[in-house]
């Protein structure tokens, strides 16, 4: 709620002019976040999953398999069953050796950075990866790739990688971002 009054209040057809009043039904009623946070319940959602460094994105894989992937800024994609037991992890894709980068850069914006799955997934196996290479020069790539399998066996197919766009990136900073398909 707060986030849509600062986005209308940015707007001037919402803003009152300084010199006008307020009407006591036009003045919203504040409500403290802190006064929610309290009524929040955190819960485990896997519980016995192994802690894993860099969690950016975590999807059901749409094949009607129900198992999960989790996206790691590291370069890897790790699947496990949705339903349990969580102790049961895979390596669906291993990029760590082309993704990560170099000792001392400022790697909080690079890596492996977003993952789409075709709209046409389930026919295909079609994936989309968003990623910065560890070598030079410095850059995101917007790749294709091909994965074979269901469950335990699910994975992706390295050698499938078909990059559709790289963009130049002098700066190891703001270069994450999300990839989506709409419903065009």
């Amino acid at each position: 709620v707060s986030l849509l009054v600062v986005i209308a209040s940015c707007n001037d057809n919402f803003v009152k002019k300084s010199n006008q009043k307020f009407s006591e039904k036009e003045v919203p009623k504040e409500e403290s976040a802190e006064s929610h946070f309290n009524e929040l319940q955190f819960i485990e959602a896997f519980p016995g999953l192994p802690e894993f460094s860099r969690p950016l994105a975590l999807f059901e894989i749409p094949n009607n398999s129900g198992w999960m992937l989790l996206v790691l800024q590291g370069g890897e994609l790790v699947t496990f069953p949705k339903k349990g037991p969580w102790t049961e992890v895979h390596i669906a894709h291993n990029q760590v050796d082309r993704t990560r980068p170099k000792e001392g850069s400022a790697w909080n914006e690079e890596g492996l950075l977003s993952l789409a799955f075709a709209p046409d997934f389930q026919k295909t196996g079609t994936i989309y990866l968003y990623y910065s290479p560890a070598d030079n020069p410095s850059r995101t790539v917007f790749a294709r790739l091909k994965t074979t399998g269901q469950g335990a066996n699910f994975l992706v197919d390295k050698t499938s990688e078909e990059i559709l766009l790289t963009i130049p990136q002098p700066y190891p900073n703001h270069n994450g971002g999300t990839l989506l398909f709409g419903p065009d």
